[in-house]
């Protein structure tokens, strides 16, 4: 994969219409995260999550205001280009190892 772009995550703390903290505010940033990635790969472009980032460093750098900010996760992004022709996919768990359910 060869990623081109780095990108951050945010999230409001409070509402413009009234100042008010938004208890909601991570997750409406978390479902919005969700959108932009399956847009993303629909486009051709491949995501990558970081969730352990000097979050510190991201306010710093990009002068946000964490008394109205969350900085939540880095991101990754770009087209996947293999390196070699011997280059593979890594093989993933098969989705019944990792969730169970009944049947009704």
């Amino acid at each position: 994969m060869l990623f081109r772009s780095l990108g951050f995550v945010i999230s409001k703390k409070h509402f413009d219409r009234n100042g008010k903290p938004n208890d909601w505010a991570q997750f409406d940033t978390g479902a919005a995260w969700m959108s932009f990635t399956l847009q993303a790969f629909q486009l051709g472009y491949m995501l990558r999550g970081m969730g352990g980032i000097k979050k510190e460093a991201v306010y710093t750098a990009l002068n946000i205001d964490p008394e109205k900010y969350d900085v939540l996760m880095g991101f990754a992004m770009g087209k996947y280009q293999p390196t070699s022709e011997t280059e593979t996919l890594s093989g993933r768990n098969d989705l019944s190892s990792l969730f169970s359910y009944n049947s009704l």
